[in-house]
């Protein structure tokens, strides 16, 4: 006998609906690059830049004047980031059948905080959820003005407690990312944002016994009941090639492999056995 899903848990006639205009949304979205691919590509320009630099007004002015010079180009000059609200929100559908929103990552998508605070602010407009990742190396101040205000969920990367490790692996000092998580994770106690602390596994270095036990007081310092470890992934060692670069890691015979569960269970047992929630993508 066959039975519905839909006689089984019926659907609101919104969520339908926003089904529906979710699918007919990328039938269009189709139907539209297909007639972009069928144009010649034409010239682009990037400006990348940093908070406070008046890239946008740049951007503008300069679009402005390679349009005057070809007022009969086939493609309009653009200023990108402008329109990319628009380009999100044609998920807007989804976001409020699935309860999802937008992520911005990177990268580091803090070096940017003109654009992202500009992109969630427009979002919290139409009340699109927001969440960015960062490794916490950022201008507290700048964020607090322009990133904070529309930001909802903040996913912070640590890797490493001692500084010297963190500066000899990653390239700088880590004192400003811990006083940034000290920052946010005590807005997060008092519920004005939610905070997930994630570390990254690499084998014999950030998932060392030394330095998961130090993240795991530093964890309780800050009040932290619950957070993520992302184990280990070897695809990066496909990457290389593409990119021109070279191996800078090898950790013998482990390098090209997965994280075994054991060495998870290890790893989770660290915050666990004090009282702090793990979850971990296996």
């Amino acid at each position: 006998m066959k039975t519905s899903i839909l006689n089984d848990a019926p659907l609101r006639q919104a969520e339908l609906d926003a089904c529906r205009s979710y699918v007919l949304s990328y039938l269009e979205a189709d139907r539209k690059s297909a007639s972009i691919r069928a144009r010649q590509p034409g010239p682009a320009v990037t400006i990348s830049y940093q908070s406070g630099s008046g890239a946008h007004e740049i951007a503008q002015r300069l679009a402005e004047a390679l349009q005057a010079a070809e007022p009969k180009a086939p493609v309009p000059w653009t200023v990108f980031d402008r329109h990319l609200v628009e380009k999100v929100l044609e998920d807007e559908a989804f976001f409020e059948a699935s309860g999802g929103g937008v992520t911005v990552s990177g990268g580091e998508a803090l070096m940017q905080m003109d654009s992202v605070g500009e992109l969630f602010s427009r979002l919290k407009q139409r009340n699109v959820h927001t969440l960015i990742q960062t490794a916490g190396l950022f201008n507290y101040k700048v964020f607090e003005n322009l990133v904070l205000p529309y930001t909802d969920t903040i996913y912070f990367d640590l890797k490493l407690m001692d500084s010297d490790a963190h500066k000899q692996y990653c390239g700088v000092p880590n004192h400003s990312i811990h006083e940034n998580f000290r920052k946010v994770q005590a807005l997060a106690r008092d519920s004005v944002i939610e905070v997930l602390p994630r570390v990254p596994l690499v084998p014999f270095i950030t998932d060392t016994d030394e330095n998961l036990s130090a993240i795991a007081d530093f964890m309780l310092e800050n009040g932290v009941k619950n957070m993520q470890i992302l184990p280990y992934n070897p695809i990066w060692l496909d990457k290389l090639p593409r990119f021109g670069s070279v191996q800078r890691l090898d950790f013998g015979e482990g390098t090209g492999k997965f994280m075994p569960d054991a060495e998870l269970d290890r790893c989770t047992e660290i915050f666990e056995s004090r009282g702090i929630h793990v979850h971990c993508h296996r």
